[in-house]
Formats: C-alpha cells, structure tokens, sequence
C-alpha cells in the first residue's frame, strides 16, 4: 500500500461513488436554493405552511420541544462533528476533515447567506429560511450517516430520521418556522454535508490518493519446487 493511500486510510469511496454523492448533493442545494427563491418573492404564509400550523397547534410552553431543539444548538452541533470526525478519521481521514467541517459550513451559509438574501420572517421576529436549528441537525445526520460502516447505516438512518422529525415537530410547535423552512433546513443541511464529502474525495481521486493493494506473487509448484532447492 502506497503512503499517501495508508495516510488516508483504507477505506475511500470509489470515484464513481464520490461523483454520484456529488450529484445528489448538488440536487438538495439546487432544491433548497429554489424554495428560497421563490420565498424571496413571496415570504408570506402559503398553503403547506398554514396547512402544518393546521395540524400543529402552537404550544411555546411545551417542555419536549424545548427539549427537542437541542438537538440544533450549537452544543448539537459540536458533539456531532466530534462523533462525526472521531468515526471515521481511522478509516478516511478525508472523510473524518470533510465530515466535521461540512455542518459547520451548512450553517454559516445558513445563518450568513441564506437568510439574509431570503429576508423571511414570522411576525417581527428574525430571518427564518432555511431553519438554522433544522439545518445543523440534518447536516449532523447527513455526516455521521456518510461516516458511519454501511452494516451500521440503517440504524444511524432510522435514528437520524426520528432526530430530523422531533426537531422539525418541535419548531413548529413552538412557531419558530414554517414547515418551508423546515424543508429548506434539511435540504442545505444535507446537500452541504454530501456536496463537500464528495468533493473532498475527487480532489482526493485527482491527487492520486487512491487505495493501492499489495502486489501477491502466486509460484506455480514447479516454481516453488526450484525455489525450495
């Protein structure tokens, strides 16, 4: 195995991998980037919004979903990315660099870009497209799926999941977004996390990082019979 390649690690994503998760990501930023266009021009309540405040009756007070946002703090975040980076530095440390600063990013571009250039908001409070609660859990969820051996992934799915939907309930309950902002939350979230991991493994692929095996001699017998003597 070459040097670079035991650096790295052993387990790098194939280029045809890396370039799939690519296009996926870039498909998520692509969807966000259109909810919050078209929230740009017209901020107000629409129809998915009011249908979700139907549905969820709002509850400041309520103790779980205080509980739940949590999840999204910056306390959140930080113990993701360290759980993120600490999974997989043995196994891809391209991986393990990419996967601890790709939430972090997702919500800087949230906090900084998005919500700023899309200028929503409930009543007089601040900015809220996309979530930047929603938006730290999904990229947490996204870089410790990614991170995570794939006999391992359903489970770490199944529990992402439950963690996307407590915190999305919870923001709605507690009026802090419309469920636009939810879903643009999880599209940056994600998407950021799959377009940087990818990312980071083709600039990987072009510098020649790639997984070298060691070169087995198989002897015939004859071979090994003249050898032996």
């Amino acid at each position: 195995m070459g040097r670079a390649a035991h650096l790295r690690g052993r387990q790098m994503p194939s280029l045809w991998w890396s370039a799939a998760e690519l296009v996926f990501g870039v498909a998520l930023l692509a969807g966000a980037a259109l909810v919050g266009y078209l929230l740009a021009k017209h901020p107000e309540q629409n129809r998915l919004d009011a249908a979700g405040f139907w549905h969820l009756a709002a509850d400041p007070t309520s103790r779980l979903a205080n509980d739940l946002v949590k999840l999204g703090s910056l306390d959140g975040l930080l113990v993701g990315v360290v759980l993120a980076f600490l999974a997989a530095i043995w196994r891809d440390w391209v991986r393990a660099l990419a996967c601890a600063a790709a939430p972090i990013v997702a919500v800087l571009v949230t906090e900084r870009v998005a919500k700023p250039m899309v200028g929503r908001a409930i009543g007089s409070g601040g900015s809220t497209y996309p979530s930047g609660t929603i938006t730290a859990v999904a990229a947490v969820v996204a870089a410790l799926y990614v991170v995570s051996p794939r006999l391992l992934r359903p489970l770490v799915g199944l529990l992402g999941l439950a963690a996307l939907v407590g915190s999305g309930w919870a923001v709605l309950v507690l009026r802090w977004h419309y469920p636009t902002d939810v879903i643009g939350g999880v599209l940056l979230g994600c998407g950021g996390v799959f377009v940087i991991d990818a990312a980071a493994h083709l600039v990987a692929f072009g510098l020649g990082w790639r997984n070298r095996q060691p070169v087995v001699l198989v002897r015939s017998p004859l071979e090994e019979t003249v050898h032996a003597r």
